[in-house]
């Protein structure tokens, strides 16, 4: 019983695929190695840091310079800033008292911590 079958029809039986999602010849091969980029990089990050930190430094010298030639101006606006930080502090004084009271307030509210067991107590709007 030997039966020829023609190939043909062996191919159409297994019919699979093998196809890879990305061909080797498409993928990128990088040209510029990760040793080869870090002296860069560090080159430019050290540039951007002393930049900044020289803008700091003219910024203090341009404010001395401005002290320099117009002390009557910079006692004036020493005088206006120390008001400005004295009245937000008294604000925040304020603030910072009603923020205590509300947090005790709020740790003594056990409907708060557990509002299965404890409902809260809302008022009846129909009385």
């Amino acid at each position: 019983m030997n039966i020829n079958v023609s190939s043909y029809e062996i191919n159409r039986r297994d019919f699979s695929y093998q196809v890879s999602i990305f061909e080797r010849s498409c993928l990128p091969k990088p040209r510029l190695l990760l040793y080869d980029s870090i002296l860069p990089l560090v080159v430019l990050l050290a540039a951007l840091l002393s930049m900044a930190l020289m803008s700091a430094k003219l910024t203090q010298i341009r404010l001395m310079v401005f002290e320099q030639f117009f002390s009557t101006n910079a006692e004036n606006s020493v005088e206006f800033l120390h008001a400005k930080i004295l009245k937000k502090r008294s604000r925040m004084e304020g603030n910072r008292k009603a923020e205590e009271s509300s947090l005790r307030s709020l740790i003594q509210k056990p409907d708060f911590w557990c509002p299965i067991l404890y409902r809260p107590q809302e008022d009846d709007p129909t009385q």
